[in-house]
């Protein structure tokens, strides 16, 4: 069996960490549980402001519980995706509830899914203003540098 991490027998429950280098804004968690029972099965996500799962500082990414699908024992690449409100963290935790009947937990890849960068209406404003008046500058300025290209260009048709 391919696993990214294996827990040894009769820890069929726990808690993973995840530590990003830098706050990220995150939507998805992206699992590719891998063939048989000792994979994930129910499981919680919380964003917290640290590391530390026991002092209160962490928020559940959903209210109810994601259950993953039990994959066939050789199937290490089929990957299921787990949406929730986007979040900006550094910390994830990931509770792993329990598995699909197997005395171990394993799991073949973990990954999170980034919030792209969105256009919004206030910065498609903003953008706008400024091209606005970059273009507004520059035709001011046009007529005072003496850019005689259009004179030219006008004259040659003639």
């Amino acid at each position: 069996m391919t696993c990214i991490w294996q827990t040894r027998e009769e820890d069929t429950s726990g808690i993973l960490t995840f530590t990003f280098s830098e706050e990220v804004n995150i939507r998805e968690f992206l699992l590719w549980n891998g063939g048989g029972d000792q994979n994930i099965n129910e499981f919680r996500l919380y964003s917290d402001e640290d590391s530390n799962f026991n002092n209160g500082g962490r928020s559940l990414l959903r209210q109810s519980n994601f259950v993953a699908t039990q994959q066939s024992e050789n199937d290490f690449s089929t990957l299921e995706r787990f949406s929730f409100s986007p979040v900006s963290t550094q910390y994830v935790h990931l509770e792993i509830l329990s598995n699909h009947g197997a005395n171990f937990l394993g799991a073949t890849e973990i990954a999170f899914e980034k919030v792209p960068f969105e256009f919004s209406p206030i910065s498609g404003i903003i953008f706008l203003l400024g091209a606005g008046g970059i273009n507004y500058y520059r035709k001011k300025n046009e007529g005072e540098t003496g850019d005689l290209s259009r004179e030219k260009a006008v004259k040659h048709e003639r």
